[in-house]
């Protein structure tokens, strides 16, 4: 009897320590960080494993049973009762058992058929289903940039010649925002009028804008530029504010084009705010001295000194005219290099390609 309880304890072993480990991995992995979608392929992979694991469970119990009946076989000596029902025991479980592993393969190659690759059924292994790409909705997510548009009023607004285009202009609807221009009617015989563009086209360009000449070729049509955040990293806005709005930044010395592009530099920089103090005061440990509008380290401040009040980083920074000040002489001496550069403004070339022109 003791063999018997041993040779139990023994199966017990064999059988219930690997369902109890298969039993971890019953749920396919999927739809987490690193894995791949869920999708209809992984719930038959789940039933699969469910069924694999419950046969598993059902095998253990069979097989305690077999060893019990088999005791009983063993112990029944000379009562032939006993010893028949000992062997009925056995062989109803061993034919049930056949049962249920021919239910499971029937069921093996139903969930197969349920899976696709190629358009055509795919059984590989016996028990082990793969995932393949199934048909799965895809989603995508389009996200378009409000659209913008340059202002041409500091550009050709008040200038000789210049007039808001109103609703139609040449045949055919204005945007907002667009200017008219008369061109120079040429000398020629009489009756035969020719015109020469090229100075209001030149002015439109500049403003910045686009020209069209209207069909006669005898005016100009200046429509605002066009601008989006499409490909930019995000919204680019350029400040409102009288310190570093276009306006503030053509009355500082800037060309329209620097001004444009300074303004949206300035956001990126300080949101617009001159009083933001050295980077250094606000982030103690730190070595950078940028401050101010434009964000301007001391070394660079000192390298293009306007002199005179501002000449002192330390109490000139949060000036806004100060700093607006270097900002020009910089501008003009190094372009915009000194925001574009490495480990500086990484957003700054992005606001150069969208209002630079």
């Amino acid at each position: 009897m003791q063999k018997l309880l041993v040779a139990l304890v023994v199966m017990v072993c064999i059988f219930i320590v690997p369902v109890s480990v298969g039993a971890a991995g019953l749920v396919p992995a999927c739809g987490g960080a690193g894995e791949p979608p869920c999708q209809a392929c992984h719930v038959v992979v789940l039933v699969n494993n469910v069924v694999g694991w419950l046969v598993m469970i059902l095998g253990v119990i069979a097989a305690i049973l077999i060893v019990v009946a088999g005791a009983r076989l063993v112990t029944s000596a000379g009562n032939s009762s006993a010893k028949e029902e000992a062997k009925s025991s056995m062989t109803n479980l061993l034919i049930g058992y056949l049962i249920v592993l021919a239910a499971w393969l029937v069921l093996d190659y139903g969930l197969r058929a349920l899976l696709l690759q190629d358009g055509t059924y795919s059984f590989g292994v016996w028990n082990q289903i793969s995932c393949v790409d199934q048909p799965l909705a895809r989603s995508i997510t389009v996200t378009q940039d409000a659209i913008e548009y340059l202002s041409l009023e500091e550009g050709l607004g008040g200038v000789q010649g210049w007039v808001p285009a109103g609703s139609t202009a040449g045949g055919s609807s204005a945007p907002a925002g667009s200017y008219n221009a008369a061109c120079r009617l040429l000398p020629g015989p009489p009756g035969v009028n020719e015109y020469d563009c090229s100075a209001q086209e030149a002015q439109c360009r500049a403003a910045p804008g686009t020209p069209t000449l209207n069909a006669a070729g005898s005016a100009v049509l200046c429509a605002p530029r066009q601008v989006s955040g499409g490909g930019t990293g995000g919204s680019l806005p350029q400040c409102t504010n009288t310190y570093c709005s276009v306006p503030a930044l053509r009355a500082a010395g800037m060309t329209i084009t620097q001004a444009n592009v300074m303004s949206c530099i300035a956001m990126t920089e300080s949101s617009g705010n001159p009083a933001t103090p050295p980077y250094n005061v606000t982030h103690p440990g730190s070595n950078s001295s940028a401050c101010g509008l434009f964000q301007i380290v001391r070394t660079t401040w000192n390298l293009y000194n306007v002199g005179g009040s501002c000449s002192d980083h330390a109490t000139s920074c949060q000036n806004a005219s100060c700093n607006t000040r270097v900002a020009v002489n910089i501008v003009r001496r190094n372009g915009y290099n000194d925001w574009t550069c490495a480990n500086c403004n990484s957003r700054a070339m992005q606001c150069i390609t969208r209002y630079g022109g």
